[in-house]
């Protein structure tokens, strides 16, 4: 009987050699359980030298590297975490879904942990990595493009991926939003992946910082008849009160 140690160990050279390896392989290979395993996994990734995914680990690539190095969410403010954290709370056990890139937040994980059942989609790799902590999520991750400023997978592939899933609700994490005008982006070459998002969908979920309310970029994605609600924090002001009103959408103030 090896000690923990030594079979950590060679899990890393095995993942090293073979750039991917299973749970259920380790257990037969060394003869102990799936929660050891596991337990031996998780303290690997902690350590950055390999990277979780459903089911087992794989070896850190150049790109892997880069990947597992990007957490796009270190710079969120108390404010955008809060409304990270209200979004997530409007999922339902069973929900089919799709995350923003921008979802991707400390609080992400934890939110997830109660939930069964989901199939989260997205094109956010920070997302997919903190999703993949979650054997009671399917996680599908749409490739493309890989812009590297965003660490998120755009372009004709990541549409057409999209095209083939159906949504109980799309969450979208944008710097603008007017009520009057509906989801626009100045970023024309995410535009067609968002609004196959936007078809695919039952349900449009906004988050947005009350301070860029009532503001718009020049590519239009979406009207407002599928956008059943926008989270926003309390400085929202009594004009963009008005405005929601009207539109019938619904506003839920974050803390």
């Amino acid at each position: 009987m090896i000690s923990r140690i030594e079979r950590q160990v060679e899990i890393l050279r095995i993942i090293e050699e073979t750039g991917k390896v299973l749970v259920s392989t380790l257990v037969d290979l060394f003869a102990v359980s799936a929660v050891t395993i596991r337990f031996d996994l998780n303290l690997l990734n902690s350590k950055g030298v390999i990277t979780r995914c459903r089911g087992g680990a794989v070896s850190l690539s150049p790109l892997a590297k880069k990947i597992q190095g990007s957490t796009s969410y270190e710079n969120k403010n108390s404010i955008e975490e809060n409304l990270t954290s209200s979004a997530i709370k409007l999922l339902e056990n069973g929900d089919a879904v799709y995350f923003d890139p921008k979802m991707a937040s400390e609080n992400l994980t934890t939110c997830l942990s109660d939930l069964k059942n989901i199939k989260l989609l997205t094109n956010g790799i920070s997302v997919a990595k903190q999703a993949a902590e979650h054997e009671n999520l399917e996680l599908i991750l749409i490739g493309g493009k890989l812009c590297t400023k965003s660490m998120a997978f755009h372009g004709h592939q990541a549409e057409c991926e999209a095209n083939n899933y159906h949504f109980d609700k799309t969450f979208l994490v944008v710097d603008k939003f007017d009520c009057r005008v509906g989801i626009t982006t100045n970023e024309e070459y995410k535009s067609d992946l968002i609004k196959a998002l936007c078809e695919n969908s039952s349900e449009i979920i906004v988050i947005c910082k009350s301070i860029n309310l009532g503001k718009s970029h020049c590519h239009i994605i979406a009207n407002n008849q599928k956008i059943s609600t926008l989270i926003t924090d309390k400085g929202i002001k009594e004009v963009d009160v008005e405005a929601f009103k009207s539109s019938g959408i619904k506003r839920i103030l974050s803390e």
